[in-house]
Order: structure tokens, then C-alpha cells, then sequence
């Protein structure tokens, strides 16, 4: 016991748990959950989710309110495609898609995905 005291005073000058009173040290030591004593009144530490909640109703809010608009804007501006041409190492199909006429990938779009011929419209 002597020599597992003396390792716990080592330690506890390196952690810095020095300070603490013999009870807690030795609740520390015997791997008891940490009760410390903090100088804090309750009252201080209250109040923070008020701040959060109006850091998002002010903040938040607008935001994403902003990036809606952005979006949408956005979508309204029509750029013209760009002219097909047949490149090599493009559009190369080795084997059939399992679906559909097979030509088609997964998510086709026919604005902007060609097929090996060119576009579809």
C-alpha cells in the first residue's frame, strides 16, 4: 500500500492534482468518479442555451433564408449547351447499362448528357 501511495504522489505532482485534498486524491487514485469542487454559481453558468437560440434565430435564419434566394436565382439563368463533339476516350461503352436501352446511365440527363451519337433533342 505504502508503495502504491508513494507512485500516486508522483503522479499527482505531475498531473497537478496536488492541490486537492487527501479524500479526493484517493477517490482519484482508486478510479472514483471526479467530484471537484468548482468556485462557479450556478447562476453563471445559466442562461447559455438564450444565447445559442438567438444566435440562431438571428444568425441562422437569414442564412439559410439568403441561400434559398441564391439557389433559385441560379436556376433561373439558362446557359446555352455547349456543341457535341465526338471525342476517342469519351463515352466509350465497353458493355451495356443493365437498365433501360442500356445506353442510358443511372442519372441521364438529357440536357447535359450525350450519348455516343450526341444529344438526345
Amino acid at each position: 500500500m505504502l508503495k502504491r501511495l508513494y507512485l500516486f504522489e508522483e503522479e499527482s505532482l505531475i498531473r497537478g492534482i496536488s492541490t486537492y485534498s487527501i479524500e479526493t486524491r484517493r477517490q482519484i487514485f482508486l478510479g472514483a468518479p471526479r467530484l471537484l469542487k468548482t468556485n462557479a454559481n450556478a447562476k453563471e453558468q445559466s442562461g447559455g442555451h438564450k444565447m445559442w437560440k438567438r444566435l440562431s434565430i438571428v444568425l441562422a435564419i437569414p442564412i439559410i433564408g439568403l441561400s434559398i434566394v441564391n439557389a433559385y436565382l441560379a436556376l433561373q439563368k439558362k446557359e446555352p449547351r455547349p456543341s457535341f463533339v465526338k471525342y476517342d476516350h469519351l463515352g466509350r461503352h465497353e458493355k451495356r447499362f443493365p437498365w433501360g436501352d442500356g445506353m442510358k446511365s443511372l442519372f441521364h440527363n438529357p440536357h447535359t448528357n450525350a450519348l455516343p451519337k450526341g444529344y438526345e433533342n
